[in-house]
């Protein structure tokens, strides 16, 4: 069981899609110090467990108030086809179903407006049926009720052959909601007057 990390009272932590990338992602796979270290855990996501005993294992250790309600990890995306350098296909079969694909954005460097850094794909956890009645009464009230934001480097697919390094950022529940720290809605004292 992961201990829980003690941070300073009011801290949040809610990166922006760009600091995910350039501050966290892109020093952990040049083995560069992270700015905090353990903030963000190490985690085969698409392995065996499913996503409901993911956060079983890990919720005691991810403080709501500090997380906004995500759990952050450094997972390995792993090909299908291993081996095969032409490969693309991600493999994200996970314990009883998998991770949908639903879409992808660029994500811009925030100096640089039009230097293109990584990329963000949003996954739904979606359950096989044959399995599904094998599921815990509350197994089945969270299915397709999981959602994964999982960021990739530009260009990690020529880092390494089979696997591909991404920092995901993982929460269970409810609608889908554009990150509030991404596009803040203007405030109504900031919105131009009706007219």
């Amino acid at each position: 069981m992961m201990k829980p990390l003690r941070l300073p009272p009011g801290f949040q932590f809610t990166p922006s899609d760009s600091d995910l990338i350039s501050h966290y992602l892109k020093k952990k796979i040049n083995g560069e110090p992270l700015p905090i270290v353990n903030l963000i855990k190490d985690r085969d996501l698409y392995g065996k467990e499913t996503p409901f005993q993911i956060f079983e294992s890990c919720s005691s250790s991810f403080d709501s108030s500090v997380f906004n309600k995500w759990m952050y990890f450094f997972t390995k995306i792993k090909k299908k086809f291993s081996g095969n350098p032409s490969a693309k296909r991600i493999d994200r079969i996970v314990g009883n179903g998998s991770w949908k694909c639903s879409n992808t954005t660029k994500i811009y460097d925030e100096n640089n407006k039009n230097l293109v850094i990584g990329y963000k794909t949003l996954l739904n956890f979606i359950v096989k049926s044959p399995e599904k009645e094998n599921n815990t009464n509350e197994e089945k009230k969270q299915t397709n009720s999981w959602i994964l934001y999982e960021y990739t480097l530009k260009g990690s697919d020529a880092i390494d052959k089979d696997s591909i390094w991404a920092v995901c950022k993982f929460r269970k529940g409810g609608k889908l909601r554009k990150d509030s720290h991404d596009n803040p809605p203007p405030s109504k004292r900031e919105r131009p007057p009706s007219v």
